[in-house]
């Protein structure tokens, strides 16, 4: 693995640290009645990092679904680049089978063939603010978005991640300097070095 937690994020803020250190030890090694975690903030922040720095191998779905990289044996799963919304409209099994440790269910293969899988690990789900968080980032209206709403109060541990909270800090973009040659005008092929005769 690149990183690994928490000896990678040094910089990570302190209230989203001991968030996500209350999930890691009470949660991830459920085999069952984990809470999966809802990380919601801005993109950039580290979170996908974060994700895939825990211990353990991990299933790990960026945008789509896809049966064949499913593996019954991992530690966890990740969910990442997905719409709260549009979850299962992308192809993915019902939330509160797979996010919950819902243990034996079927799903479809491509082929249309319904294949037996095993979701005995905590997931992780990574939204970003506003552009994925859907339901999850509006109050409750009719009387089902409010039973929705209190079964993910339930299954869930959901964290809103600050403006100013991060895994690790952004590197800061220097100020535009007048002498500074933009890095585009300065890229060149070999093959325009060759036409140009400069070679």
């Amino acid at each position: 693995k690149t990183h690994a937690w928490p000896e990678s994020f040094p910089d990570c803020t302190p209230a989203l640290r001991r968030a996500v250190n209350r999930w890691v030890k009470q949660e991830l090694r459920r085999t069952s009645g984990a809470k999966c975690l809802i990380l919601i903030g801005p993109s950039g922040t580290g979170k996908t990092s974060f994700a895939k720095s825990l211990p353990g191998y991990y299933n790990y779905f960026d945008g789509q679904w896809r049966l064949d990289i499913w593996k019954n044996f991992t530690s966890y799963s990740i969910f990442d680049n997905i719409g709260w919304d549009e979850f299962e409209e992308k192809g993915f099994p019902n939330k509160k089978h797979i996010l919950i440790q819902n243990g034996y269910f079927k799903v479809p293969h491509e082929t249309g063939v319904l294949i037996e899988i095993n979701c005995t690990q905590p997931a992780i789900m990574l939204l970003n603010q506003g552009l994925h968080e859907g339901q999850l980032g509006r109050p409750p209206i009719t009387y089902e978005e409010e039973r929705v709403a209190m079964f993910w109060k339930e299954h869930a541990i959901i964290y809103r991640m600050g403006s100013n909270e991060y895994f690790y800090k952004k590197p800061l973009v220097p100020a535009h300097d007048e002498n500074q040659v933009s890095s585009s005008s300065t890229i060149v092929s070999d093959d325009e070095l060759k036409a140009s005769g400069a070679e």
